[in-house]
């Protein structure tokens, strides 16, 4: 194990799920040298094998222990000791480590570097690109010195049939199942932004209500508050040890009851394990200040540069 960098433990299941999102989640603590404790979640990975993966903050002895939701399930039950030896890095997250924001007003390395967030919005890009046409994006965004890419996690209205193979993050509506090669495929292009020493930066759940067949809709919108849970969850157990900031919905409705709910989401979500910097993507010219004080939320964002004028009602 380095410091700052993606460790990971693989596990098989004494179980084989019909529908693993619904029926186990797993989690670890793990317990740096000097005390402090981290809970991270794990996530399935097809037939028996679960992972657990987590970035160590401080070099020396950790210890650590799984647990899960289906206590019958010994295979995901394990404890254990590791070194974590210093970082080695090639990018500036390995030499630096991952985000924080600090005072609640800027972002910086782990070890007190800051870090100016440069993004460029490829929101379509893991889910569509070929892994050549990706690997050139990046290589061009690293040429301009962008260092951070956003993007979207899941279908959404910008692509509602999923990927480019035609595959959707998950089946069903109600009650989802995972669609575990549409998350293989995605984690190649993930993988391909943090070797290239670029900051990872995901919408998890796109928000916006744009068509009446639920199946099409846009899952921050369409799913119901537990199904948006274990899907969020999940991408963040595949994700949450590299270099990421979160954006837990995008274009979401954030007044009234909407607040309400993705203040449910995000508590559920966040509110009880170690993760990355997390924010909401806001629609156009809307205000997100009444999120302000949330435990799990760490910084605002507004969007301005659309929907001023009489173009945005065309649009």
């Amino acid at each position: 194990m380095r410091l700052w960098q993606r460790s990971e433990w693989h596990l098989k299941s004494s179980k084989l799920y019909d529908n693993p999102l619904q029926e186990a989640q797993l989690s670890a603590v793990f317990t740096a040298p000097r005390g402090a404790t981290f809970r991270v979640y794990g996530f399935w990975d097809g037939g028996l094998d679960w992972r657990i993966r987590f970035a160590p903050d401080e070099p020396g002895d950790w210890t650590f222990a799984t647990s899960c939701s289906d206590k019958t399930n010994k295979g995901l039950i394990i404890s254990g000791s590791v070194y974590c030896a210093e970082a080695n890095g090639e990018t500036m997250f390995g030499q630096r480590g991952s985000l924080q924001v600090t005072n609640k007003s800027y972002l910086e390395h782990a070890d007190g570097t800051p870090f100016f967030y440069l993004a460029d919005t490829a929101w379509n890009g893991p889910l569509l690109a070929e892994p050549e046409d990706w690997q050139h994006y990046l290589n061009t965004r690293l040429e301009q010195k962008v260092n951070t890419v956003q993007w979207v996690a899941t279908q959404w209205r910008g692509a509602p049939d999923g990927d480019s193979k035609g595959t959707k993050a998950y089946r069903g509506n109600k009650t989802i199942s995972l669609e575990l090669p549409f998350f293989q495929r995605l984690e190649l292009k993930h993988d391909a932004i943090i070797k290239a020493g670029l900051l990872s930066a995901p919408v998890l759940l796109w928000a916006i209500e744009w068509h009446e067949d639920p199946d099409k809709n846009d899952p921050g919108f369409t799913l119901a508050e537990e199904q948006a849970i274990l899907l969020a969850r999940y991408m963040v157990a595949r994700w949450g040890a590299d270099p990421v900031i979160w954006f837990l919905p995008g274009d979401a409705d954030y007044q009234g009851a909407n607040a309400d709910r993705w203040r449910r989401i995000g508590q559920a979500v966040f509110g009880d394990i170690h993760h990355a910097p997390v924010t909401l993507h806001p629609n156009s010219q809307q205000w997100i200040g009444n999120f302000r004080g949330e435990p799990w939320l760490d910084f605002l964002c507004y969007q301005s540069g659309h929907g001023d004028g009489d173009s945005y009602d065309r649009w």
